[in-house]
């Protein structure tokens, strides 16, 4: 049995191709599903985000499999992947191979930000869709289960996934530094695009806090705070809005400033010297830097973040050494649990086959000592068996330890030519793993 995993990602394919290939979460386990319901394949898994889509398959053969998740890409996505232009976006993998290139996916090494914390949750997610539609098994199961174990490792043991590489979560992590706790602070929000959205994400992540999104068209902010449960506001509010303000994110398309230094001076005056963070996360700038002048006033624009960004993608790079020593070292149970797998059936046919000589020379003895009590007989039979059982026990075990290390497929070879055993599935269950 061999698994393969063909997909594409941001590294082999532009947007404008992934975004052909995307599926909502939803309907990945139905996906899935009718993926596996494809002769030879016995199990099957689609993982999909906005940076890749990859087919997970289990089946007897390689180059049988690849044809078969060809159709099926070519069916489910109306794009043919045998095509010249097709085939520099896509790769594929097998074997401990695939495997490899899962766990590095699980642990954020694969992704287009390093140690990205979110993917992780995505191959949950796929895992358990498939998982519900029947459409995993022995297999995928243990891959899958263990490429979530190796994430999980990655981010309790290194710190990958440490330390902010968006402008927007750095800007948040900036002002906990300054509280050191945003429970109970007041957050405005000013702009309601794609940047605040992020920001307000993070804090709902940090415990409750009071949100107010401030936008100049108070409909769009209405909408945004809905999803984001905050207050709106228009943005004539905000110089009122900065004296209860704790903490300010400001990222509007405007081309002039919306947050004065007189605005900010008045509400300082007013708040008897609470500290005030602002986080200017605009091009162009939203906050007038004067306004960093100011006593108890914490001013950073998004290239004062961009620099903390970058310092802390210098510090996530260095644990990628830490998080491949631990794939290396659950790769090497994964192959280690597949060798093993794959040894079981051929072990089984043999010990199979040697039952069947004994018992069948054991029935030409019995006819010749048919003068033996019912005792008797049974004793030798039991002898028999111990023998057998014997002998068989040493190449037994030196058979396990090598099926994982990289002798075991020479080892099974071996036995199989020695005993002139067939394969248990009628086909070759070690030829196509890498």
């Amino acid at each position: 049995m061999v698994i393969v995993v063909k997909g594409l990602n941001h590294y082999s394919a532009p947007v404008t191709v992934r975004e052909k290939f995307a599926l909502p979460e939803s309907a990945l386990g139905q996906a899935s599903a009718e993926l596996a319901q494809r002769s030879p394949v016995q199990e099957a898994l689609l993982l999909c985000t906005c940076n890749r889509t990859e087919l997970y398959v289990c089946a007897p053969t390689y180059h049988d499999t690849l044809s078969i998740i060809n159709r099926f890409i070519a069916e489910r996505f109306g794009v043919d992947p045998d095509t010249a232009e097709s085939q520099k976006w896509f790769f594929s993998y097998r074997g401990g191979e695939a495997a490899e290139h899962l766990f590095r996916v699980s642990c954020g090494l694969d992704s287009m930000i390093v140690g990205e914390g979110q993917v992780l949750a995505q191959v949950k997610a796929a895992y358990q869709h498939a998982m519900e539609e029947h459409a995993t098994g022995e297999i995928l199961n243990s891959l899958f289960n263990q490429a979530i174990k190796v994430g999980k490792r990655a981010r309790t043991e290194t710190a990958i996934c440490r330390n902010p590489v968006s402008v927007a979560q750095t800007a948040i992590d900036m002002a906990r530094q300054i509280f050191s706790d945003l429970k109970g602070k007041n957050v405005l929000i000013v702009g309601a695009g794609k940047m605040c959205e992020v920001a307000c994400n993070h804090l709902k992540n940090l415990g409750p806090c009071n949100i107010t999104v401030a936008n100049r068209t108070l409909s769009k902010a209405q909408d945004t705070a809905a999803v984001l449960g905050a207050t709106p506001a228009s943005i004539d509010k905000v110089p009122a809005l900065l004296e209860s303000a704790d903490v300010v994110i400001s990222s509007t398309a405007a081309p002039h400033f919306i947050i004065h230094y007189a605005d900010v001076r008045k509400a300082v005056q007013r708040r008897r010297g609470r500290p005030l963070y602002i986080a200017d996360i605009a091009v162009p700038r939203d906050v007038d830097p004067d306004v960093a002048k100011l006593s108890s006033v914490f001013l950073y624009n998004i290239d004062d973040l961009k620099t903390v960004v970058q310092k802390n993608l210098e510090k996530r790079r260095k644990e990628i050494v830490k998080v491949e020593t631990i794939i290396m070292q659950e790769l090497g149970e994964w192959d280690a649990w597949m060798s093993g797998r794959e040894a079981v059936p051929v072990l089984t046919h043999f010990r199979s086959k040697i039952e069947s000589i004994r018992e069948k020379e054991l029935r030409k003895a019995m006819k010749k000592f048919g003068h033996l009590s019912d005792e008797d007989q049974q004793a030798i039979t039991l002898l028999t068996r111990a023998i057998t059982n014997k002998i068989l026990h040493q190449p037994t075990v030196r058979l396990k330890e090598a099926a994982a290390d990289n002798d075991g497929a020479a080892y099974m070879e071996a036995l199989k030519k020695l005993f002139d055993l067939e394969p248990a599935d009628g086909g070759d269950n070690n030829g196509e793993r890498k």
